[in-house]
């Protein structure tokens, strides 16, 4: 049998190529998902205002036209509302407060150098030198001796007294030159004792007197208080006050043409009252007093007067007590205690004992600090001064 002839390779089909309908179909798919896809994806702007929470959303709508579709409508973009404006909340007005009616208080009689003695309780605490002193139960011819400016109030002042008190304004007798001399004993810190020794110098001359008290511990000077001023029918008046510890000094000035007291320690100026004194004047002042008129300064009665140190002046008031025996580096004797409290922070407590039989001279002077800390003066020995 004649052999079979193979068959003829298969030529390889050729790619069919696009016919012009099939190209349209793809282009009109092609342009309908552009068209789908633009018109349903709508993007959103945010109007920043002035105020930031009120924001209107603008939708865009992509719109795609051919020749041969109908242009898709576009959708109504919304109306922008107008930023809101946030208005500030209305606060009510608050209604004045009425100022409260100020009534001028009536002065306090401030009993003078040489004035009738306070009776009654100590008032519960000083005054500061700024200020008026405290009522108390003074007399009306205290009270009207008070209201003297300061300049009448260095003169001899007579007033009537009221029907229950037949008593005049109490005279002040002045001790002759003299200079004492103490034994000391103090305490610092609680615990460290020590013994000490000290010395006061009372020196009148005419109208016019010096005072010095020193104090010494350990062999060393460790304060010396000076006082100058003039002397008139109501004790002592003082001018300048010197406080010298182991530093430099400071001085106080009783500016009596001004009526201020000054401070060299850039302290403010206080108004000067009648009968003021300084820490050693005072002293003085009280056995001025309790010698000219003993017999009106018992136990329970009261001496008040303005008194300045180197940085401030406030009211002193001294109690009278009870008469004691003091037994002294110089013998027994008997002494009138008179004691002033602290009044203010800070404020030394004051004790002092004025010897009937020594024209009521102080024998014993204890001084007290804050911190507990103190010394303590005992008369040992009574001298003339050197040309007095």
């Amino acid at each position: 049998m004649p052999a079979s002839r193979p068959a003829p390779p298969t030529p390889l089909t050729a790619p069919k190529q696009p016919t012009p309908a099939r190209l349209l179909w793809l282009t009109l798919l092609v342009l309908l998902a552009h068209a789908l896809a633009l018109g349903g994806l709508p993007s959103t702007l945010h109007l920043m205002g002035e105020d930031t929470e009120t924001t209107a959303p603008v939708v865009a709508t992509g719109v795609f036209v051919t020749r041969s579709l109908a242009p898709v409508p576009a959708q109504p973009v919304p109306a922008r509302r107008p930023p809101t404006k946030r208005m500030p909340q209305a606060t009510r007005p608050t209604p004045p407060q009425p100022k409260p009616v100020q009534t001028a208080a009536e002065p306090s009689p401030l009993p003078i150098a040489g004035a009738e003695p306070v009776t009654g309780p100590a008032p519960p605490g000083g005054d500061s030198a700024a200020t008026a002193g405290a009522p108390s139960a003074a007399s009306a011819a205290v009270a009207a001796v008070a209201a003297l400016p300061a300049s009448a109030a260095s003169a001899s002042v007579t007033a009537t007294p009221p029907p229950a008190e037949s008593q005049a304004i109490s005279r002040v007798e002045l001790p002759e030159p003299v200079r004492m001399q103490f034994e000391g004993r103090g305490e610092e810190k609680g615990f460290i004792k020590y013994a000490g020794s000290g010395e006061m110098l009372w020196q009148p001359e005419g109208a016019q007197y010096s005072a010095r008290l020193e104090i010494s511990a350990w062999g060393f000077r460790v304060r010396t208080w000076t006082s100058k001023g003039a002397l008139n029918d109501t004790g002592l008046a003082p001018l300048r006050f010197g406080d010298k510890p182991r530093g430099a000094e400071l001085a106080t000035h009783f500016q009596r043409d001004k009526d201020i007291i000054s401070f060299s320690a850039n302290n403010p100026d206080v108004p000067l009252q009648p009968g003021a004194q300084d820490k050693l004047s005072a002293i003085l002042q009280l056995s001025a007093l309790v010698a000219g008129a003993p017999e009106r300064y018992g136990a329970g009665q009261h001496i008040r007067f303005q008194a300045a140190d180197a940085h401030r002046a406030e009211q002193w008031d001294f109690q009278v007590g009870q008469s004691e025996l003091l037994d002294l580096p110089g013998g027994p004797l008997q002494g009138l205690k008179l004691s002033k409290a602290p009044t203010v922070e800070f404020d030394q407590g004051i004790e002092v004992w004025l010897a009937p039989a020594m024209h009521y001279l102080p024998v014993r002077l204890r001084i007290t600090e804050a911190n507990g800390a103190f010394v303590d003066l005992l008369w040992r020995k009574t001298q003339k001064p050197e040309g007095g």
